[in-house]
């Protein structure tokens, strides 16, 4: 199980270190020039870093795949795939524009051959 180190504040201010399992990841993001974490159990997380080092922490090879350039998505929590908006859904039932990131053009076609290959 490959873990990561977060730092979030508890309910008093002071900044506590949380290990999380990545592949409970179900996307990075970024929100006003912060990355965040959303995790499966739907608790956020957010990061001081650059989304090149979140490829770093996130790469391929551990199933994760950059979607656009402010989005990376673990392929094993996506429920769902919308070719032709290009959207990405992780919940079941699929709900239409809930809980989705968009995914560029311009990554399309290697975010559509990963998940022809699994």
């Amino acid at each position: 199980m490959e873990t990561y180190e977060v730092i979030e504040k508890d309910p008093e201010g002071n900044d506590r270190v949380v290990v999380i399992n990545k592949q409970d990841v179900k996307y990075v993001g970024i929100l006003k020039n912060q990355i965040y974490f959303e995790m499966h159990n739907g608790q956020t997380y957010y990061l001081p870093d650059s989304m090149a080092d979140m490829e770093l922490i996130f790469p391929e090879s551990a199933g994760f795949v950059r979607v656009d350039r402010m989005s990376i998505v673990n392929q094993a929590r996506i429920t769902f795939f919308d070719e032709k908006e290009g959207d990405i859904y992780f919940d079941e039932p699929v709900v239409h524009k809930k809980n989705f990131v968009a995914s560029a053009p311009s990554y399309r076609k290697r975010l559509i051959a990963r998940l022809k290959k699994d």
